[in-house]
């Protein structure tokens, strides 16, 4: 048969055997699950050039492969290693006022510390109040108040931010402080924000001395095949000592739901206290890696006045993890507390595409009593997500798990609350995606009060919720399921 080939096709076919044997290779070489790899060779073998494209922006373990020059959790091991050290040898002996009376539950919460101490190089902080948002209208009102108070530094950090009406007020709000003195600095991501931001409004801010940057730039992402790979963090760090981390972005659209949503649902956090240091080192990090100027200066990281107050004493610890970090730390952490959970499990979050683990440990807790319950929106911006979502509903449902889809607008939201003792608000939606492809960041609250006033809200949302039986499930058509499980498939990519 070779012979009959012509030296046109002789030569493409080797290149094809060459191209088949190195890509093999690659993938095998990655270690990824069994189902993922055969998944991705049939991609290659059948579509190269499709397919190698695809694997370039969606399919390289970037775990082996560093995308930035640093990392928060590198900053963490340098700046804290004393402190790890300690909590390490000490943490058994750690008591907090708020499970005193819970044995059991403090060795799960001893679990969680350690690993995010482990995983993250990620301090316990215990000197730290706060202040929870669940709609755009009081978060960003009072972010503007603090913004107001701010003396020495503002920065700010977004997956999206838009120069529409709510973006106009806040820079006419930050152009004034920057002309003032205060040092202002807005990082955006490039993809999230891409042809969202003027270029008026990028000359006020410039003309106003504020700097901006755009982490992962998107006129260099789609030629390093980076594309795929999304700074999802929304955070604020005032003076180093107030901090906000949530699911909202800079956009009309988080007070009001926009034109395409009755209503915006969602989660904010405002800290006073030691943990905003640790936000400010995840800010310094991805301001490095887009900027390469380090924020190192003291005046940064200024020491905290602790209060005696007990208010002013509930226990915090930070989570964040990206692409390229060597473990994928929130999503572990979701695991720990759900396969610990002794009561309940609470979780909002707009897309449920989890991996098997999380999926495992979901089915699990049902299963083994724990009153599981998920939220996600009814009303969704994106089709195919949504749809994905179902293939994951069957299984959960019969392991006695309860499923709701919120209807009263968009559902964004990102939290989880166990045992009414930890909770969690943050950046990290519940899907492959936030866990293993974009950098993400939650806060991790050990406070009975704090657990409980998640929970309470996920309660007052049921009003406004549908939810999803088995019943409902068993009557999807046959071409409705083929549908989700193809997009299944898709989900690493959604």
């Amino acid at each position: 048969m070779w012979l009959e080939l012509t030296d046109s096709q002789l030569f493409l076919s080797s290149v094809y055997l060459l191209y088949i044997l190195g890509m093999t290779g690659v993938i095998l070489l990655d270690n990824k699950p069994p189902q993922s790899t055969l998944a991705w060779l049939l991609t290659l073998y059948f579509l190269p050039f499709v397919g190698l494209l695809v694997y370039i922006f969606a399919g390289i373990n970037w775990k082996k492969h560093k995308i930035l020059q640093q990392r928060p959790e590198e900053r963490f091991q340098l700046q804290l290693s004393e402190v790890i050290l300690q909590q390490r040898q000490f943490l058994a002996q750690i008591e907090f006022q708020e499970q005193e009376k819970a044995t059991a539950r403090n060795v799960d919460i001893r679990k969680s510390i350690q690993l995010l101490l482990n995983s993250n190089h990620s301090t316990l902080t215990l000197h730290n109040r706060y202040q929870l948002f669940h709609e755009g209208s009081t978060f960003f009102e009072t972010l503007k108040t603090d913004i107001l108070a701010a003396q020495h530094f503002i920065h700010m950090e977004f997956f999206i931010w838009k120069s529409d009406a709510l973006g106009w007020e806040f820079a006419e709000l930050l152009c004034a402080k920057a002309q003032a003195g205060v040092e202002v600095r807005l990082l955006f991501d490039g993809v999230g924000s891409f042809g969202r931001i003027s270029r008026e409004y990028k000359r006020k801010l410039t003309a106003a001395g504020i700097e901006f940057k755009i982490f992962l730039d998107p006129l260099n992402v789609f030629i390093s095949g980076l594309a795929n790979y999304l700074n999802h963090r929304k955070i604020v760090i005032l003076d180093g000592k107030i901090s906000y981390i949530g699911g909202m972005n800079m956009g009309e659209e988080y007070i009001t739901g926009g034109k395409k949503f009755p209503a915006w649902r969602d989660t904010g956090l405002r800290i006073d206290g030691e943990m905003t240091l640790q936000l400010q080192t995840v800010f310094a990090t991805d301001w490095f890696n887009s900027s390469q100027i380090w924020l190192s200066d003291k005046k940064y990281f200024p020491a905290h006045e602790y209060s005696p107050d007990v208010q002013h004493r509930v226990p915090m610890q930070l989570a964040c993890s990206g692409p390229d970090s060597d473990w994928f730390s929130i999503k572990q952490l979701f695991f720990n507390l759900i396969i610990n959970a002794d009561h309940e499990v609470y979780i909002q979050s707009p897309y449920f595409i989890p991996d098997d683990g999380i999926a495992t440990a979901m089915e699990t807790a049902a299963l083994s009593g724990v009153k599981l319950n998920l939220m996600m929106t009814g009303l969704p911006d994106k089709r195919i997500p949504y749809w994905a979502a179902e293939t994951y509903f069957e299984r959960i449902l019969k392991a006695g798990g309860r499923i709701y889809r919120y209807q009263k607008g968009f559902l964004h939201c990102k939290t989880i609350s166990v045992d009414q003792s930890i909770a969690s608000v943050g950046t990290c939606n519940m899907d492959v995606r936030s866990f293993e492809l974009d950098y993400e960041v939650n806060a991790v609250v050990y406070d009975a009060n704090f657990a409980q006033a998640i929970k309470t809200q996920f309660q007052k949302d049921l009003e406004f919720c549908q939810e999803i039986t088995l019943a409902d499930v068993e009557k999807y058509s046959l071409w409705h399921k083929l549908r989700n499980s193809l997009l299944r498939v898709l989900s690493p990519l959604l």
